[in-house]
């Protein structure tokens, strides 16, 4: 076959086309030493062994590809455009190995804060998806900004959630921590977020500890400015802190001192 014949070959299916195509036909998947390439094996009729490329970029892509269909082709005893027609018959799977592969190439370039949202697009695909769908997802992926959660104010610190959880807090959350920075974005629809909001995490010690607490606020003296200062109570007596000259000031420090009594006493008892 010619070059241009094998051009032509390769841009009628992709890797992800290629790869449901064999393992729907009971063809063994080996995971390969090298990055971005799988093996698949099968020993019927003859042992055959194909290499085939995760990514368009990898090196050989097109060559990979080619002898993969070649290999298919003499395995299954039929010629390479009999196998791609076959592989391109049915539009709607074909649409679901487009959109796998461009999510699949979108978590390999873009930043963490994608990858619960490609996931649960790959999955929401691999369930329900029409030819229709593949232009309005890819255009949403490509024109849509992150999920992101615009105030940060409003959840526990990474290293503090992380304290919490030793803890035992195991409630469900809607944030997830993109990064240790503190980044929150919004959970995707099958994920469980990790990132709970200081109301949940206030909440949790009261429920399960016993340990309420408040944040008063006050004018100085001048009335220029305020000042906050966190009360912490249970059935034994009062924690008290320093004043803070912002609210979130004073609600970490409250959590602070949440996880402190907790990992010193146990619970709320001194």
């Amino acid at each position: 076959m010619t070059n241009n014949k094998q051009q032509t070959a390769v841009e009628k299916v992709s890797f992800a086309t290629i790869q449901r195509y064999l393992q729907n036909r009971n063809w063994q998947k080996i995971q390969s030493k090298r990055e971005h390439l799988v093996i698949y094996y099968k020993d019927s009729p003859n042992p055959t062994e194909i290499l085939l490329p995760l990514d368009r970029n990898f090196i050989d892509y097109n060559e990979l590809i080619f002898n993969a269909l070649q290999k298919i082709s003499k395995n299954e005893n039929r010629n390479i455009e009999q196998v791609i027609n076959e592989m391109t018959n049915n539009k709607q799977q074909t649409a679901v190995d487009s959109i796998i592969e461009f999510c699949q190439k979108q978590m390999d370039n873009d930043s963490s804060i994608h990858k619960g949202v490609y996931l649960s697009i790959i999955k929401f695909c691999k369930e329900q998806i029409t030819e229709e769908s593949e232009i309005h997802w890819k255009t949403t992926l490509i024109t849509s900004k992150p999920m992101e959660m615009t105030n940060n104010k409003e959840f526990v610190p990474y290293e503090l959630a992380l304290e919490l959880k030793q803890l035992g807090f195991d409630k469900p959350c809607f944030g997830v921590y993109a990064t240790k920075d503190g980044y929150v974005r919004k959970s995707a629809y099958d994920e469980n977020g990790d990132a709970p909001t200081y109301s949940q995490a206030f909440r949790w010690f009261r429920e399960t500890f016993n340990l309420h607490s408040n944040i008063s606020s006050w004018r100085d003296d001048n009335n220029l400015s305020f000042s906050h200062e966190f009360e912490i109570y249970d059935l034994q007596g009062c924690w008290e802190g320093d004043a803070s000259t912002t609210y979130e000031e004073a609600e970490l420090a409250c959590l602070k001192k949440l996880i402190e009594i907790v990992k010193t006493y146990g619970g709320g008892e001194q």
